[in-house]
């Protein structure tokens, strides 16, 4: 499901039913390029749930001119220690100092 998240209602803009074994991550881009297509000059910015992460997703988001915010679990062992890493590094900075790492 794909919903606006910058309204306080959070409104269903497109929504595709998964198939037998698919997942949210595979099914990302069909509706994601839906979405674009639709609405694709009303955002700019892609938050998705640890669920739907991954390199081909991003691609996809960036490939359509959007900037994303994914959601990275623990259970991302290598990319979520480069991820603190490359965090540590830029809070560092003070045009960083605003950064939060939360944890679940």
């Amino acid at each position: 499901r794909a919903s606006l998240t910058s309204s306080a209602a959070h409104p269903v803009l497109d929504q595709k039913l998964l198939e037998g074994k698919q997942g949210e991550a595979t099914a990302f881009p069909e509706l994601f390029n839906r979405v674009v297509e639709k609405f694709g000059g009303h955002f700019e910015y892609v938050t998705v749930d640890a669920g739907m992460t991954s390199a081909a997703n991003a691609r996809v988001v960036r490939e359509a001119g959007k900037h994303y915010l994914m959601a990275l679990k623990e259970n991302f062992h290598r990319l979520h220690d480069k991820a603190w890493v490359a965090l540590a590094v830029k809070t560092a900075s003070p045009s960083f100092s605003h950064a939060v790492c939360p944890t679940r």
